[in-house]
């Protein structure tokens, strides 16, 4: 004779969350997708430390991972890279651990504060901004990392950027 059984589950012990992870032009670096928006668009922020991470649990949690010296928010992915004498087979399990457990108890915002956006910017500057997230940072996210806009020399014509997340330190960048 077949019983049922009734197995009451708290709602918060369930823990589901597909995160894909895809390797980057970089071997120290993955992408991981938690399929969900993680910035607003032509958003990123980069973490090189946990004193760094002070406005993000995440990041913080990710670096506290022995092993793990940057995290990099996309919009919609994250960019962990590790360091040199680290295995990503030993890694990995840690890092999705890290992430599914933030998204599934979300007890605060991925980030506290966002970056500020400068006032009163000149329109070169505003266009230079608007194709750097209309056209650059898409095809740099591909390979998880970004661009950082640092300025534009109006008299040269000239403008800085450096690029940020796992394009560091790749064939493909110049860093």
């Amino acid at each position: 004779m077949l019983g049922k059984i009734a197995i009451r589950i708290k709602p918060h012990a369930i823990r589901h969350l597909f995160i894909r992870s895809l390797p980057t032009p970089n071997p120290s670096c993955w992408k991981f997708l938690p399929g969900k928006t993680l910035l607003p668009p032509n958003t990123s922020i980069e973490y090189n430390s946990v004193k760094d991470a002070s406005s993000s649990l995440l990041a913080r949690n990710l670096l506290l991972i022995e092993g793990i010296c940057k995290v990099f928010y996309g919009p919609d992915f994250i960019s962990i890279t590790k360091t040199q004498d680290a295995e990503w087979d030993e890694l990995k399990p840690e890092v999705l651990h890290a992430i599914t457990d933030f998204f599934v108890t979300k007890t605060q915002p991925l980030v506290l504060t966002l970056p500020k956006e400068e006032k009163d910017e000149i329109e070169i500057v505003r266009k230079i901004k608007e194709l750097i997230g209309e056209r650059v940072s898409p095809l740099l996210h591909e390979d998880g990392g970004g661009i950082e806009y640092r300025g534009f020399d109006l008299n040269k014509g000239v403008m800085i950027a450096i690029t940020i997340g796992c394009l560091c330190h790749t064939e493909r960048s110049v860093c």
